[in-house]
């Protein structure tokens, strides 16, 4: 449409001559249907307008783009059921999507059915029955998550200290596992030692590294040999290329947008052409190694803000969905655990999952396990996701005791138990400092470590696809107990940490299954001997099977240190 402006003032001293109307007019019929505009408010003189000619027909409108998809607020609460005794404490976690609101409101919907805290803490009544705790979110309160709580009556104190129940399912657990970033080939005796689960401790993982240039910072033989163990391979890039960084250097910076592109596609070039270097398939890729942790210049780094995760995510996610066999796509593997749930910060996963495109490329979400005193933060998991812990040591002098060794154990314990991980990973598998970075191992040598077995009793018996199982009970000198059992075959595993310093006399329950008449408790402890030969001497040792009781129960005596119980039940 073509449109005529005069100001009030030419308005009102309008004297042009009529001609000036008629070419006006004839303008505007010539114009018909346009989109101009012609402006005479700068003109010193007007006569009166002309007849305006015929408006000619609009042009077709554009099509209508598709409307976005309706965010649905959803919330779901986890564990979903738990079997506690009177006085009991159960924690759960909601986790809310389709909204930036996290809040949730927690209730107990029987009177008289427990209390529960502001946090999900749920504290069982002094009366057996099932009850259900409900989480409502804060965001839309027409929605809600609702979990089952068994409260049973103990049983008579001294039957058992801790009891197993087979029926309190928790998470699938995929493995345990150590990086051999910068080590070079190792040994077929080391990756027995490493990863045999018959003549070692049985790691079912193993963690590469990507060079800059998107080659590998690990020997390709490692995972051929890993695999023939029944081990799977991941790996993670700790910078991409400096000329694609902010600061031009590997040791500093961010990624350039204007580098997403060309570092998303080398990434994918490492994952499609792994299994020719390899004879194997590449299970998973991280996308940045600790993206919230500055190295100021020491080794390669490159952080990503919670935005800068997602925005990555988005470009990366579409190259390796299009690899067959795809990779799965793993982050943000962030330094520590708070950072992995928190808003805003570097290393966060949040505004990824906010977005249900980059959401749906996510396979494993990781974080490592330092700072924040190396203790897990209790986060729901979004719904189809999984979480592993992938890297933690300690950077004191070298130290291969059982009391160190005792330490990782509750790493571990504390990362299963209260962060819901389905894996595990220490650092280095050798280490390359005079520190505890290595399973084994400084300065590069292969010194054998209490750490290394300590690892074992989880990872030898702990295999890919067990399911951890709920456990109860308290025991002075006992740090902590945590069980395991294989669906398919009624093979179970209780791992129990001993940091007292001395031996502990305990009794132990099992609820909801029978076990076959015996179990064999596998330990590592100190000696004296000095001797650190597998089997042996306190190197996950076996010892002589213990009888289970006609009530379900077997007693034992455990050393300070790591024990792990393994039988079978009906």
């Amino acid at each position: 449409m073509t449109t005529l402006t005069t100001s009030k003032e030419h308005r009102t001293h309008a004297r042009f001559p009529r001609v000036l109307a008629l070419v006006l007019g004839a303008l505007l019929a010539a114009c018909g249907g346009g989109q101009s505009t012609i402006t005479t408010d700068n003109l010193r003189r007007s006569g009166p307008s002309g007849p305006s000619g015929p408006t000619g027909p609009s042009g077709p409108s554009g099509p209508t783009g598709p409307s976005g998809p309706t965010v649905v607020v959803q919330i779901t609460i986890t564990p979903t059921t738990c079997t506690v005794f009177f006085g009991q404490h159960c924690q759960f976690a909601a986790y809310v999507t389709g909204s930036s609101d996290q809040q949730v409101n927690w209730s107990v919907l029987e009177s008289g059915g427990g209390t529960v805290s502001a946090s999900g803490d749920y504290v069982a009544p002094s009366a057996s029955g099932t009850f259900h705790v409900v989480a409502q979110s804060h965001a839309d309160t027409s929605k809600s998550a609702t979990a089952a709580v068994m409260v049973l009556v103990p049983p008579p104190p001294g039957t058992a200290d801790f009891v197993v129940n087979f029926s309190d399912v928790r998470q699938t657990m995929d493995g345990f596992g150590a990086a051999d970033v910068w080590l070079g080939a190792l040994s077929d005796a080391q990756m027995d030692l490493f990863f045999s689960p018959t003549n070692g401790i049985g790691l079912s993982i193993l963690r590469m590294g990507i060079s800059p240039s998107g080659g590998s910072l690990s020997a390709w033989t490692n995972a051929t040999r890993a695999a023939a163990r029944g081990a799977k391979t991941w790996a993670a890039p700790w910078s991409p290329a400096a000329s694609l960084k902010d600061t031009g250097s590997t040791t500093t910076g961010r990624l350039l947008t204007t580098g997403y592109d060309a570092w998303a596609t080398s990434l994918a070039n490492y994952a499609s052409s792994f299994r020719s270097n390899t004879g194997v398939d590449l299970y998973a890729l991280s996308v940045q190694n600790e993206p919230d942790w500055n190295t100021n210049g020491a080794y390669d780094m490159c952080l990503y803000s919670d935005q800068q995760m997602h925005d990555f995510i988005a470009v990366l996610g579409p190259k390796l969905a299009a690899l067959n066999p795809r990779p799965k796509l793993m982050a943000p593997e962030s330094s520590n655990w708070p950072n992995l749930w928190t808003n805003g910060v570097d290393g966060s996963i949040q505004a990824t999952l906010a977005d249900p495109i980059t959401a749906a490329y996510v396979g494993v979400l990781a974080t490592h396990q330092y700072g924040n005193g190396n203790a897990a933060v209790p986060h729901a998991l979004p719904p189809g996701k999984s979480l592993w812990e992938t890297e933690q040591s300690s950077f004191e002098g070298f130290d291969p005791s059982i009391g160190n060794a005792v330490t990782v154990a509750q790493w571990i314990h504390d990362a299963i138990v209260n962060g819901s991980v389905s894996a595990w990973h220490y650092w280095w598998l050798i280490g390359h400092n005079a520190d505890n970075e290595g399973l084994i191992g400084f300065n590069a040598n292969t010194t054998m470590t209490k750490r290394l077995y300590a690892l074992g009793n989880f990872s030898k018996f702990v295999r890919p696809g067990w399911v951890r199982i709920g456990t109860t009970g308290t025991k002075n000198g006992i740090y902590g107990v945590s069980a395991y059992k294989n669906t398919a075959t009624g093979n179970f595993a209780v791992v129990m940490i001993n940091s007292s310093g001395g031996p502990v006399t305990l009794t132990v329950g099992i609820s909801n299954a029978i076990a076959n008449s015996s179990i064999t408790p596998y330990q590592t402890y100190d000696d004296g001997s000095a001797d650190f030969t597998i089997s042996i001497h306190g190197n996950l040792e076996p010892k002589a099977s213990i009888p289970v009781a006609s009530d379900g129960t077997f007693s034992a005596t455990i050393p300070y240190g790591v024990t792990t119980f393994v039988g079978t039940i009906h």
